[in-house]
């Protein structure tokens, strides 16, 4: 039985280790400590798992270039690029390949990519320790909806950028404010609130509802709250929602990370 439990923990041990994260973390240590080499094999196995992402391949490719190996840093470097990446031109990383015009030439064409195209006014202003996560649109009356996760609030702002509080905060119950939703038809909003302890934290912590999750909803035309719908026990804790949407009859379907996509029938 020992021997069967020790295999067992050996197996989830490695299983770990063959996870992209702990595989970037690894590859981070190697990079700081100067093993160069050893740091662009791991990150090429974390693009080998994760084809796109881009971090892997920068990264990869700032390694390659420590370690001497300029064609195959190239190479990543021009992957990330096509994903429309940029990477810091001054990164000491690319000293060795400053007079290369491999180099020079992925340079340009990061910039060419990636410049700014600034074709927008300000719509509105909002205090800075909102933390917003999600906004919704009334296409009736114009306004805007911000939700807030530190302050557990949701604000309104009008079509000529007046800012109110539409649910003041922790009104109702409502916790840290994510994804949001207008239902136009019904004249409805709704919101995914839940209390997600520090990450991030609310302005007044409430032990009590750390873990939780609740779906609320309000009428949009007045901000009185119509229902909030807790998320139930799953496991060893409770559901805690992400985004939703509302289906044109009215249902409303809200993901909840690894607790798989939940559905709210209209009336129930």
């Amino acid at each position: 039985m020992t021997s069967i439990v020790l295999t067992l923990l050996l197996a989830a041990v490695a299983a770990a280790q063959d996870q992209p994260l702990e595989i970037a973390q690894r590859a981070g240590v190697a990079y700081d400590a100067g093993r160069y080499a050893e740091a662009a094999e791991l990150y090429a196995r974390v693009a080998q798992l994760l084809p796109r992402s881009t971090s892997a391949r920068v990264n990869a490719a700032r390694a390659l270039a420590r370690s001497g190996n300029a064609a195959e840093a190239l190479a990543q470097l021009q992957v990330a690029i096509d994903f429309g990446v940029r990477f810091n031109p001054a990164d000491e990383a690319w000293r060795s390949l400053g007079d290369d015009a491999r180099f020079t030439r992925l340079e340009s064409r990061m910039r060419a990519r990636t410049t700014p195209l600034v074709r927008s006014t300000t719509a509105f202003l909002l205090a800075k320790d909102l933390i917003p996560e999600n906004i919704a649109f009334d296409p009736k009356t114009g306004a805007f909806f911000v939700g807030s996760m530190y302050k557990a609030k949701i604000v309104r702002i009008a079509p000529d950028g007046a800012v109110t509080d539409f649910v003041p905060s922790r009104r109702d119950g409502l916790l840290s404010v994510l994804g949001m939703k207008v239902d136009a038809v019904r004249r409805e909003l709704w919101a995914a609130s839940g209390n997600f302890g520090e990450t991030p934290p609310m302005e007044v912590d409430d032990p009590a509802s750390r873990g939780k999750g609740a779906l609320f909803r309000f009428h949009v035309d007045t901000g009185k709250l119509i229902g909030a719908y807790w998320g139930p026990q799953a496991g060893e804790q409770s559901v805690q929602f992400n985004d939703l949407v509302v289906a044109p009859n009215g249902d409303v379907y809200a993901t909840a990370g690894p607790q798989g996509i939940w559905r709210l029938r209209s009336g129930a």
